[in-house]
């Protein structure tokens, strides 16, 4: 192939790429109304194999070909370009990939008038041809969302063929014969097409692909000069019918129900469409939380028989933080805050839980919705179902003071709280994640009139303004923040210069009160508390989980749910547990206590 040919594929690739981009950014805003639609539309089945029937207009690049200034007009040149014909099975894999069994047959020919020294040529040739390929293609829409049916979907493609080829070369003005071959060849296809469904079964297919063949001999005539092999390609339109599977009609149980019919006892049984299943979906989210406070969420999925692809997504306000524990099998990601959790394939059994972690981190006081939406297939039918929750954030008072968490039978009593140490207050405005920002700026642009300082806890950097020695002038600073500039800003309390995450255990400090405290702590036999630090899909190393976490200290490895765990300690009371969580944290930030009853973990 020529360089001027070269670069003419290459605008042609790089034009559709552009194309393709495009069209994914307005699929990726179309989503919704796709799903609606879907929803609505009836059902059909399913399809795992393709049958197309092809026709192509054929090029030939070679030393007996004539070149011009565009070399794609050659399609429009008489004797410049043949025709083939073929069918192709196509087997669907997954949501994005193909795999294309293609026979194509037909002719090539072309001819030269001038050699490239400005002498005459007068040479031409004919290629009969049979030609076999195996591609793999990419369908890049499906590949971000899937749909079994569009108007405009792209995809590029790539493979291997074998082929067979009796050619001929022969003075072109009269015909007389001066060579001719019979060969086969190893060939490298590529290239892109687009594919258009009509209908739930028709397609129209368009395809370029341009093939490398491994010798020189494809046109019947090898020049003495010549060191580049043979190139041809193929310009196609197909017309394609899937194959789909038989829709399955959703069994229903009858139920008898009996119904008393007066004086003579007469019995009538009457039938009654019952659905086998409901699609169930509940989680544990409280009803209220405090500013900076923390919550295990636990989402349970009762699915029935539905399987393949599924993701759970929850839409957080502001302020809220998410750590990931239990994904039973799913994709954990967090960001802006969009919760998602996203399975390739559902698990199995019945019933799914996950579980996260939720931090009221810098949430404003007032009731929060949380909105969530389930997305599945069934019977070749994208669904979706909501699930939506509200958590009221409510300031911490003044006067009140809970009970410290108790477990098991560890026993409390009311103890006077004598501060011994330093109590502040301070107003949080910000915080970062996995890095840090500039706190003169920070003052600067939230017009903050006290000094703003910064702090670390895990992978967050926390930023606060002003120091108070009461809550109640932390409580109306953070008032007029947030009728200004910082919306979320909330009061965090510090003792002897820690940070303490309960901001009443800070105003009990402060004001001298009673709060509840455990005292002879007993062991409850058949109870063990253990501190999970890791959870991974393969197995790791003794090195490679301290190199993830930090930890110098001994640890188990056990089995649970599919994956991993790797646990610290056995701990008799809760109490131990907890103690020894507060030094792991330091390295571990999410960190967490789990129960074993029995030897069973809960």
């Amino acid at each position: 192939m020529t360089k001027k040919t070269l670069n003419l594929s290459r605008r042609l690739l790089i034009l559709f790429i552009l194309i393709i981009l495009n069209v994914v950014n307005a699929n990726l805003f179309a989503q919704t109304e796709s799903t609606k639609k879907n929803e609505q539309a009836p059902k059909i089945g399913d399809h795992k194999w393709t049958i197309t029937l092809n026709g192509a207009s054929t090029l030939m690049w070679n030393e007996l070909t004539e070149e011009y200034g565009e070399p794609l007009s050659k399609y429009f040149r008489e004797g410049q370009h043949g025709w083939a014909g073929g069918l192709m099975l196509t087997r669907k894999f997954g949501r994005a990939f193909n795999v294309n069994l293609q026979y194509m047959g037909g002719f090539f020919q072309g001819h030269k008038d001038t050699w490239s020294d400005g002498t005459a040529a007068d040479v031409g040739f004919k290629s009969n041809f049979h030609d076999i390929n195996l591609n793999l293609e990419f369908d890049i829409l499906n590949f971000f969302n899937k749909k079994d049916r569009r108007f405009f979907a792209p995809f590029i493609m790539g493979g291997v063929g074998y082929g067979f080829s009796n050619s001929k070369a022969s003075v072109y003005s009269t015909g007389t014969e001066i060579a001719s071959a019979k060969t086969s060849y190893l060939e490298i296809p590529w290239g892109f097409g687009l594919r258009s469904d009509i209908t739930d079964n028709i397609s129209l297919r368009f395809e370029y692909s341009i093939h490398s063949v491994m010798n020189d001999l494809a046109d019947g005539y090898k020049a003495i000069s010549s060191t580049e092999n043979d190139i041809f390609t193929f310009a196609t339109i197909g017309v394609s019918y899937k194959i789909r599977q038989k829709v399955k009609k959703k069994k229903m149980e009858l139920e008898i129900e009996e119904q008393s019919m007066g004086d003579d006892s007469a019995i009538a049984a009457i039938e009654v469409a019952k659905p086998v299943f409901k699609l169930t979906i509940t989680s544990n989210t409280p009803t209220s939380m405090y500013p900076n406070d923390t919550t295990d969420i636990v989402i349970n999925i009762n699915k029935g028989d539905i399987d393949g692809e599924a993701k759970i997504q929850q839409s957080l306000p502001d302020g809220f933080i998410v750590i990931a524990k239990e994904n039973d099998g799913a994709e954990f990601n967090f960001e802006n805050q969009i919760l998602t959790y996203n399975w390739n394939e559902l698990p199995s059994k019945n019933n799914i839980s996950i579980h996260y972690q939720l931090i009221s981190n810098a949430v404003e006081e007032k009731p929060q919705n949380i909105t969530g939406v389930l997305f599945y297939n069934q019977d070749d039918s994208d669904k979706i179902k909501q699930f939506n929750k509200t958590i009221n954030i409510v300031q911490a008072s003044p006067a009140v003071v809970t009970e410290t968490e108790l477990k098991d039978s560890e026993t409390a009593v009311a103890v006077a709280v004598k501060p011994k140490g330093n109590v502040i207050y301070r107003v949080q405005v910000y915080a970062v994640y996995g890095g840090t920002t500039s706190s003169r700026l920070l003052e600067k642009r939230l017009k903050l009139k006290y000094e703003v300082k910064q702090s670390y806890d895990g992978k967050y950097a926390k930023y606060t303004s002003g120091e108070f020695s009461t809550y109640e002038e932390a409580y109306e600073y953070k008032q007029q923040l947030r009728n200004s500039t910082v919306r979320g800003a909330f009061v965090v309390g510090y003792y002897d210069g820690e940070r303490k995450k309960d901001i009443k255990e800070v105003i009990a400090l402060e004001k001298g009160t009673t709060v509840a405290a455990v005292v002879n702590p007993v062991a409850k036999a058949g109870i063990e508390y253990r501190i999970q630090i890791l959870a991974t899909k393969r197995d790791l190393s003794i090195n490679d989980v301290r190199r993830i976490t930090g930890t110098t200290k001994s640890f188990n490895k056990v089995q649970h749910n599919s994956l991993y765990k790797y646990e610290i300690g056995h701990y008799k009371l809760y109490s131990e547990a907890k103690a020894v969580l507060k030094e792991v944290r330091k390295n571990v930030s999410d960190a967490y206590i789990v129960k074993y009853t029995d030897g069973v973990r809960k």
